[in-house]
């Protein structure tokens, strides 16, 4: 039987039609099945033709809802719907093809989701543009964890660039993320510094180089270094920065770097270094105020009995000279005690109301001599300078001692100047130098134009005993002298110095109120009053007290002595009449002086005093036995001092 040919082109007609609707089927099962991606088409007017369920999920629109009803317009954020339309458009109009971008689309209960779509252009059967297909994918959680990403990063580059610290990350040998004060640190820029070819090992001193490496070797051997140490830094322009490091390891770009910190403690380190050397110095002034009284004692026996010695032996006798240098060794001694004393702040002032510039056009002339003809000395004398209360011997003391050094910083010549002014130190100020106080103060400086010195002798030069001068040139002590007299009188003393620019001494002493005093030179001690008055000796040391008694002797005075304030009490006691004037020490055992002149007032109500001591003023202050102020004689006592002391209170 012969096939109907009319019949076989029905019968795959059918056959295609159903392949195609098993394909439709197939495809829009496709379509509809993806829950979670949306997809949608749009004619030539952005009307909605398609709408899968993906996209009823991602929207919450029903397709019914929107399907040849609603516009794209819908889904976009109201401000910026038309800009994204026409962009999306004119891409997808222009290049014929699909692409991808990410936009904010809007719910329909208003949550505002970032969807990512990729979109290709739709033609008809004719192959005429016929809309848009968009698929999109809801990245909203990516997006707000990228966010939160973004703003914890600008929060942690803000937190960076505002630190005091420098912070960088080392990263293989490189640095990464260099905030603002590292750079002002070390002076280099940030695309400097994360250059390949920056080195940090070329910012540290040798030292410190050696000890960063030494700690980054001990860490890739899987070793705990300290996580926090001092080293120096380097500025571009060779400045050094003392910096405290701070370290810590951390995950960093798929592997592990360093977090380091570093923290400029330039200025601690400076003020540390003074407070230990106040320290240092504070101690070594408890030394020499603890020996100072029974060398005082030994001193008074070798020049007193020198002097005395002296008198008895014809001046043509060749021990006359010994017995000269005898005493000249033992004054020198004397003086390096006083300085000693000095320094430690314990000696006894006789402070006064003074003008500094009288004190120095007082000693002028004196001053000219000591620096010689080659060093030009200048004055500038702030004409209505404010006054200070303090001791005129010992201000004209500072004057020399810092004239001296500044002549022996000029050997071959040079300019010394001298000058004074009003000041106030602020709270700036005292931060900045330890040991200063806010107030009004007198400005002495003292500039000379010599070597300079380095850092490191400029922290030593207040250190007794410390010179850079030639053995027998200097004994270290006239600057510690200085020091010592200026913190007695309440003021401050800091030194400015340079390699080869010069140095100078600022000294600042309070202001005081009240009308100056004259300066009235010290009596003359050469002659030799004597008298006939009955003296009481009482001094505990037997070489000392047999010193004082055998001089008043010699001058004609009638003399008793005891060994204690209690032996001198029975002695008086059992006298008729009161003695002329009795010559104490303050502090002895058992009984000291004051306890025993309290006593005889009660038996002799007019009695004289002339008290004596070879401790400091801080000791007999303490024992708060006498105000420090009425003490009359310091040891070592001087037979001539000794002889015009005991004649002044005699005669009052």
């Amino acid at each position: 039987m012969k096939n109907n040919p009319k019949i076989q082109p029905s019968l795959h007609r059918s056959e295609i039609e159903e392949e195609l609707r098993e394909t439709n089927f197939f495809l829009r099962s496709i379509l509809e099945s993806s829950s979670s991606v949306s997809i949608i088409s749009t004619d030539l007017d952005n009307r909605i033709t398609y709408w899968n369920s993906g996209a009823e999920n991602i929207f919450g629109y029903k397709a019914e809802e929107v399907v040849n009803k609603e516009k794209i317009d819908i889904l976009y954020v109201e401000e910026n719907s038309q800009q994204i339309i026409e962009s999306i458009r004119s891409v997808v109009f222009a290049e014929k093809s699909g692409t991808n971008c990410e936009i904010p689309e809007v719910t329909k209960d208003g949550r505002i989701l970032w969807i990512r779509m990729t979109l290709t252009p739709r033609f008809d059967s004719n192959g005429n543009m016929a809309g848009i297909l968009g698929i999109g994918e809801d990245i909203t959680k990516r997006k707000l964890a990228e966010e939160s990403l973004r703003e914890n990063e600008e929060k942690f580059r803000s937190v960076i660039e505002q630190s005091n610290d420098a912070i960088f990350i080392l990263n293989n040998g490189q640095l990464d993320l260099v905030n603002r004060r590292f750079t002002e640190l070390t002076g280099y820029s940030a695309q400097e510094v994360e250059s390949p070819d920056f080195n940090f090992f070329d910012t540290l001193t040798p030292e410190s180089r050696a000890l960063v490496e030494k700690c980054t070797n001990l860490r890739k051997l899987g070793k705990n270094p300290s996580d926090v140490f001092e080293f120096t830094l380097i500025h571009k322009k060779g400045n050094k920065h003392y910096v405290q490091a701070s370290v810590a390891e951390i995950d960093y770009q798929k592997g592990k770097a360093i977090l380091v910190s570093l923290r400029d403690i330039t200025e601690q380190k400076l003020l540390e270094e003074q407070f230990l050397q106040a320290q240092k110095m504070e101690g070594i002034g408890r030394l020499a105020g603890g020996v100072a009284h029974d060398f005082n004692n030994l001193l008074t026996i070798i020049s007193g009995n020198s002097e005395i010695a002296k008198l008895t032996v014809d001046k043509k006798d060749p021990l006359n000279d010994d017995l000269d240098e005898i005493i000249k060794a033992a004054n020198r001694a004397a003086e390096l005690t006083q300085q000693l004393l000095a320094f430690s702040r314990k000696q006894k002032l006789q402070p006064k109301i003074i003008n500094l510039n009288q004190v120095i056009s007082t000693y002028n002339k004196m001053l000219r001599r000591i620096i010689g003809e080659d060093v030009v000395l200048t004055t500038n004398l702030t004409p209505d300078l404010s006054n200070v209360k303090a001791d005129p011997g010992q201000i004209n003391q500072i004057i020399t001692n810092l004239v001296v050094n500044s002549r022996d910083a000029m050997p071959d010549g040079g300019k010394l100047k001298i000058e004074t002014k009003n000041v106030e130190l602020n709270e700036q100020y005292t931060k900045t130098h330890p040991g200063s106080k806010i107030g009004s103060y007198v400005l002495l400086s003292v500039n000379d134009s010599g070597i300079g010195m380095s850092r490191e002798i400029s922290a030593k030069i207040f250190q007794p005993f410390f010179t850079t001068k030639e053995i027998g040139k200097g004994t270290g002590l006239g600057l510690s002298t200085v020091y010592g007299i200026v913190k007695q009188s309440d003021g401050y003393i800091w030194c400015q110095s340079k390699l080869g620019k010069g140095t100078t001494f600022h000294i600042y002493l309070p202001v005081t109120e009240g009308e100056h005093e004259e300066i009235i030179q010290d009596y003359d001690t050469v002659a030799l009053p004597k008298g006939k008055e009955t003296i009481l000796v009482v001094e505990d040391d037997e070489d000392v007290r047999n010193l004082a008694v055998k001089v008043l002797t010699r001058l004609g005075y009638k003399v008793i002595q005891a060994a204690s304030g209690a032996d001198a009490l029975q002695l008086c006691k059992k006298m008729n009449k009161p003695v002329d004037l009795i010559v104490t020490d303050v502090i002895m055992p058992i009984m000291g002086g004051v306890e025993m002149v309290n006593c005889l007032r009660e038996i002799w109500s007019d009695i004289k005093v002339l008290y004596m001591s070879g401790y400091t003023f801080e000791a007999i202050a303490h024992h708060g036995l006498i105000n420090p102020e009425k003490l009359d004689m310091q040891k070592p006592l001087k037979p001539l001092v000794l002889a015009q002391e005991v004649r002044k209170m005699l005669d009052k």
